[in-house]
């Protein structure tokens, strides 16, 4: 049996569980440690008023325990559930039992459950207010991400792989466990550690931080759920309801369905929406959820669709009625990504002035003009006039395993536009050719504002390059190359016509110069003639 070193030392599992039994203000009695080891939390537990009693398989750590003067118990939480029931109940011999400490315990057990709902049957005949409080890896650390995109599983003496470990939690599995064992998560304590005895080799891209690989990584753990660096789970259980839960969610290839969602902002309503709803309406058979939410529900709403795609729509936004069809088709065409549509835009009076049957976009078209989507590239370098976040679709995917959620002010037209754009970044996006919604036009964003958003994220956060990058960012460092020479080459033909223009100008300067000290043409002709006159008034004199 592996003996593990039992030294209590602050943030570790043993400081948080510690935290976490004193915070539920547990009335002094009776708490087990099982799967205790030397059980470093003996005697923190007797000096806050507790009777601390180890229990653990190996005999050599119960008999130190004993010499040390804590009562301590040889047992196998191996054993069969209805005998661990009696062995516990024997331990406690009708003592008051407070607590049940079960740390790093849990993933060394062939059947966890077993355990926990022999806790149960035992708390439920002697305290039904009674505190589990467990620690348990966390599998789905970042750089166990990280090792599997190499290929690696490296298990090791201790961690989070350790070599002893029978079983492997996430916070989704963790939770089916104590729900099917009729157990309530109700505080958390967790450890947390940004870089584990994982993180090797750390020459490695993938491991070593600060690397763009390890930070594009991190980005999109980060983004999933906020466990990436939860090195363990540490959680106090009440008793509850036996739950039965699937071991996954069934989200299956054959969803084909969208939602919408609608969001109201301040002062609105459901009835500003009803034209909007009897659009949706029409096209019932080719979706099957609406969701009518506010700005500050939309994160929520969008993380908890459990179809295959996801719009976000303004009340005032209309529809057409092969709207959904159209969606659906263009799905089937570009799997995963981002959808873009063409979009009408409409004065907001005009709009409030359509009728409740589906607008007729063509005749719109013809008469207002249309406007594409745009595909939020920004290797382009274009940024279109203004964004409307109604005429994309997004994989309901994208919210529910990556995080991808509005970023911003709740609700607002640049954190929609920061959303497709993150959207577009993981996923890519599919611009189609068909214009299906009609937008107002206090709905749309301006683009330099969503711009400058997105901008101020990427330069904290890594961006994913799409395919043809590379060529993209290869022509415009070429053409860059370029205007740099042709640049260069003018300001040389600049700097000699100034120095051609210097030299000019001196030379009118010394012309001008001359020219004023000679006596002008004129003047020596009035003279030479007032001369004239002078000498022939003399001879007439």
């Amino acid at each position: 049996m592996k003996f593990y070193d039992s030294e209590f030392f602050e943030d570790s599992s043993w400081d948080m569980a510690l935290r976490l039994l004193v915070a539920a203000d547990v009335a002094p009695g009776v708490v087990l440690d099982l799967g205790s080891g030397h059980s470093p939390l003996a005697g923190r537990l007797t000096e806050l008023g507790f009777t601390p009693v180890a229990c653990d398989i190996n005999v050599s750590a119960i008999a130190d325990l004993l010499a040390d003067g804590v009562e301590a118990h040889v047992l196998s939480l191996m054993a069969d559930e209805s005998e661990l029931v009696a062995e516990l109940t024997r331990i406690l011999d009708g003592r008051r039992l407070s607590a049940v400490l079960a740390l790093d315990v849990l993933e060394h057990l062939i059947d966890p459950g077993a355990v926990l709902r022999a806790l149960r049957t035992v708390a439920l005949e002697v305290n039904p207010q009674l505190s589990v409080i467990i620690s348990i890896p966390n599998i789905t650390h970042v750089d166990i991400a990280s090792k599997l995109l190499m290929g690696r599983w490296d298990v090791t003496e201790t961690g989070l792989l350790d070599d002893t470990h029978l079983r492997f939690f996430s916070s989704g599995q963790l939770d089916r466990l104590f729900r099917r064992s009729g157990w309530a998560d109700v505080a958390g304590n967790d450890v947390l550690r940004d870089i584990t005895e994982q993180c090797f080799p750390s020459d490695s891209a993938n491991m070593r931080p600060g690397t763009p690989l390890n930070d594009a990584i991190r980005y999109a753990r980060s983004h999933a759920d906020p466990y990436g660096t939860t090195f363990q789970f540490v959680r106090r259980l009440e008793i509850a309801d036996v739950v039965d839960v699937p071991n996954a969610s069934d989200f299956s290839e054959s969803r084909d369905s969208l939602t919408a969602i609608i969001v109201l902002s301040e002062g609105q309503s459901v009835g500003d929406a009803q034209s909007l709803l009897g659009d949706l309406e029409h096209q019932r058979d080719a979706f099957s959820e609406v969701v009518i939410t506010t700005a500050d529900g939309l994160d929520d709403a969008l993380r908890q669709c459990s179809t295959r795609w996801v719009s976000v729509l303004h009340p005032e936004t209309r529809l057409t009625r092969d709207w959904a069809t159209l969606v659906l088709q263009a799905g089937v065409a570009a799997p995963g990504q981002v959808l873009g549509f063409e979009f009408v835009v409409l004065d907001d009076d005009l709009l409030a002035g359509l009728g409740p049957e589906t607008p007729d976009i063509g005749v719109m078209k013809s008469v207002h003009g249309c406007v594409g989507a745009d595909s939020f590239d920004l290797l382009h370098f274009v940024l279109p006039h203004f964004v409307a976040a109604d005429c994309y679709v997004v994989p309901a995917e994208l919210a529910r395993s990556n995080g991808v959620v509005p970023v911003g002010v709740p609700g607002s037209a640049a954190a929609l536009g920061v959303w497709i754009a993150r959207a577009r970044n993981l996923s890519g996006i599919s611009i189609v050719e068909s214009p299906i919604v009609v937008v107002a036009r206090s709905a749309l964003a301006d683009a330099d504002v969503v711009f400058e958003h997105v901008l101020s994220l990427i330069d904290d956060e890594p961006i994913f390059m799409p395919a043809g990058s590379a060529s993209r960012l290869a022509e415009q460092r070429r053409r860059f190359l370029t205007d740099e020479r042709k640049s260069e080459l003018y300001a040389n033909q600049l700097h000699r016509l100034d120095r051609q223009m210097a030299a000019e100008r001196e030379e009118l300067a010394k012309l001008r110069a001359v020219h004023f000290r000679r006596p002008s043409r004129r003047i020596v002709v009035i003279l030479r003639r007032a001369r004239s006159l002078v000498r022939r008034l003399m001879r007439a004199g």
